[in-house]
């Protein structure tokens, strides 16, 4: 997620080049077009503004999200005591090391060549998790994670390699760690924030049947009940919810009630078959998002709408993946 300021995403909002006075301009043009109890923000992609009332986002902080405007007085980074987990530190590095862009803040970004070396040193400090790892197995899982800064222009020094990088000023970095430590949390307070608007929640896994002896099951349950994801939603002294197969849930789908938010693990636990996902959201209207977790691994979670979705999928685009139209968004 690339963090942008204020003044650029205001620009983005009428569809402007940035620029100082254009960014002066916009922001003047959005003071008149809105009451001053209205604030522009995002939900999960700032490079997707959405213009909300502060009141709705003073009540769901954990739906959406302010700018950091280039006026404000950055805050003392104090990040020392954090210990961030190998994930939270994967999706750190991604949002502070960006291949150099020139259209990012002067105000937020440094621009600079460094290496991985450099990287591992800085986040070392911030999870012992990474600072246990050498030089070469840090450059390892940088690789196997496919880390956004690995993608930017290199320049070969003494055997080593430096990558031309937009660097988030350490200054601001502490606001990149808040929202990571918070995340979770915050998603299942937006989770609540949803059944209080009236919708029903249901999670969903899809797992084969078990087959061959019983042993075969019960090594089975021991790694179910071993994930992350179930000592992550596992309530104290209850099971994992209940006993069903596809057919309960479809059952479930297909009755009178609440519209629904349908919540899965990872993108495999629902299909992997565009077909099969486009007759499952036209066949089952009652489900109006899709929530895709993967929270445990890679701190995200997709909240994707299916109108849009299916939209996507009529149009032969590969499942989950889908375009939001280019337009201005207000979330009254």
């Amino acid at each position: 997620m690339t963090i942008i300021s204020k003044e650029q995403a205001v620009c983005i909002y009428y569809g402007r080049e940035y620029s100082l006075e254009n960014a002066r301009e916009a922001q003047e043009l959005f003071r008149i077009e809105h009451h001053s109890s209205v604030d522009l923000c995002y939900t999960t992609d700032p490079l997707q503004p959405v213009a909300a009332k502060k009141l709705r986002i003073h009540f769901s902080p954990s739906i959406f999200h302010t700018y950091l405007s280039e006026a404000t007085t950055p805050a003392v980074n104090n990040t020392r005591n954090v210990n961030l987990t190998k994930e939270q530190v994967m999706s750190f590095i991604n949002q502070v090391y960006i291949p150099f862009n020139n259209e990012l803040s002067k105000i937020l970004y440094d621009n600079d060549w460094i290496s991985s070396a450099q990287i591992h040193s800085s986040v070392s400090l911030k999870s012992q998790v990474i600072g246990k790892k050498s030089g070469q197995a840090f450059a390892v899982l940088a690789g196997s994670n496919k880390l956004h800064f690995l993608q930017a222009n290199v320049d070969r020094r003494q055997n080593q390699r430096y990558y031309h990088l937009s660097i988030l000023r350490p200054s601001y970095q502490s606001k990149v760690i808040q929202q990571l430590l918070s995340y979770d949390v915050q998603y299942q307070q937006a989770i609540q924030v949803r059944k209080n608007e009236g919708y029903q929640m249901i999670g969903y896994c899809r797992k084969s049947p078990a087959t061959g002896n019983n042993n075969d099951h019960d090594n089975r349950h021991r790694l179910l009940t071993s994930s992350k994801f179930e000592r992550r939603d596992r309530v104290k002294h209850q099971p994992i919810l209940g006993d069903g197969d596809t057919a309960d849930m479809l059952n479930m789908l297909a009755g009178e009630g609440k519209d629904i938010i349908l919540t899965v693990l990872d993108y495999a636990g629902l299909t992997t078959n565009t077909e099969n996902l486009k007759e499952f959201l036209l066949e089952y209207p009652r489900v109006k998002y899709i929530y895709v977790d993967r929270l445990p691994f890679v701190l995200e979670v997709d909240q994707l709408n299916t109108q849009s979705l299916l939209v996507a999928l009529v149009g032969g685009m590969f499942p989950f993946q889908y375009t939001v139209n280019v337009v201005k968004r207000y979330v009254p």
